[in-house]
């Protein structure tokens, strides 16, 4: 799950009934949705057996996200945290599977930007340190520019909408 305010993980993992695994990345800082101004966001993966997890950031620093929205905002340095979740999950078998959720930035029309393919080259970087594993999440990459094009050299995609 991309987006995830961190008042709603308690309130997802009781509806769903799984653990979560979440990581504060940013403060929700679109006028779009003035309710949500000033809240902290994230990714998330709700799931059943669990036996290991982390997060990392793979640009920017945990430290931004634990300043005050206002200080926040002030400098943009401070905005360019991206994070991933990571959980390795058992089955009835005991087959482990790993996941990992990330949220790529969004860019205007869904064309690329240098920030958004240097944030893919890091996010690339960590990513080859995690041995095999299901990517999920919100790349704002549609089909067709570098953004997406980075990202298929690397892994086989398959794409689903919800």
């Amino acid at each position: 799950m991309q987006e995830l305010l961190e008042e709603d993980l308690e309130f997802f993992q009781k509806e769903l009934g799984l653990k979560g695994v979440y990581q504060i990345f940013s403060y929700w800082n679109s006028p779009s949705y003035p309710g949500f101004m000033g809240k902290r966001q994230g990714v998330a993966i709700f799931a059943e057996g669990i036996v290991d997890s982390g997060a990392v950031f793979y640009t920017g620093k945990e430290e931004n996200i634990l300043k005050s929205f206002d200080e926040y905002i002030s400098n943009e340095s401070f905005q360019e945290n991206r994070a991933l979740v990571c959980v390795d999950v058992s089955d009835s078998s005991g087959n482990i599977f790993r996941f990992v959720s990330v949220q790529l930035p969004v860019t205007s029309k869904g064309e690329s930007t240098p920030y958004q393919l240097e944030v893919i080259d890091l996010l690339t970087r960590e990513l080859n340190k995690l041995g095999e594993f299901i990517l999920c999440g919100d790349m704002n990459a549609p089909r067709g520019n570098e953004s997406f094009t980075r990202l298929a050299r690397n892994y086989r995609l398959y794409i689903f909408f919800s």
